[in-house]
């Protein structure tokens, strides 16, 4: 899923010229190769994913391109487009997978990756944090000490005395339950499966 976050810069280069990155660069004159990675490593893990199959021992031809196309799945891409993302995708002797559901499971994983044991605390001081869009990010993951998953719901319980940090919480939230109505929407439509949680919510703990 993350594969793409640690690749070398001449992958970077090759990767670079097979990405359509739209009007990214238009609107981030300023962005750097580390921002560049970020912002775009679904595409970035596919064409890793791509490039070393044979190293991984992928099978065959299809099986890569069900891993490539749910890697790449996990954030932007539209997972109701049917032929980039086939409800019965045949990789081997007669046996299909369902990208669109996998793909939306790992997008959502992905997004409610967001509890405080994620990060490696113990390796940062948040203060010598320079750029001021991380240290925000870290600093609302180290607010949200766990993410707890209900049959029909999820709840994050949030600690924290910083209004700034507890307003970027929130925007976290809105931004969690509008990648889950997505998920939700695909997985219903275009499959026989479905999520069951239908929305995200905040506990504010002491």
């Amino acid at each position: 899923m993350t594969a793409g976050m640690g690749i070398t810069q001449t992958d970077y280069r090759e990767f670079s010229r097979n990405i359509d990155f739209g009007d990214y660069f238009n609107r981030h004159s300023d962005a750097a190769v580390p921002d560049i990675i970020r912002d775009f490593h679904n595409e970035f893990s596919g064409a890793y994913i791509n490039k070393y199959a044979e190293f991984f021992e992928i099978p065959s031809k299809a099986h890569t391109f069900a891993i490539v196309q749910v890697s790449r799945g996990h954030r932007k891409t539209n997972l109701s487009d049917a032929r980039e993302y086939p409800s019965a995708y045949e990789v081997a002797g007669g046996k299909t997978v369902c990208l669109p559901y996998l793909a939306a499971l790992i997008r959502l994983a992905d997004e409610l990756d967001i509890a405080a044991d994620r990060n490696l605390q113990f390796i940062y001081d948040v203060d010598r944090i320079d750029n001021e869009r991380s240290r925000m990010e870290f600093l609302k993951h180290q607010a949200i000490t766990q993410l707890i998953v209900r049959e029909d719901l999820f709840v994050m319980e949030v600690a924290t005395q910083d209004e700034k940090v507890w307003a970027g919480v929130l925007d976290l939230k809105n931004k969690l339950n509008h990648t889950l109505r997505e998920c939700r929407e695909v997985v219903a439509q275009r499959t026989a499966f479905e999520i069951s949680q239908q929305q995200v919510i905040i506990h504010r703990v002491p």
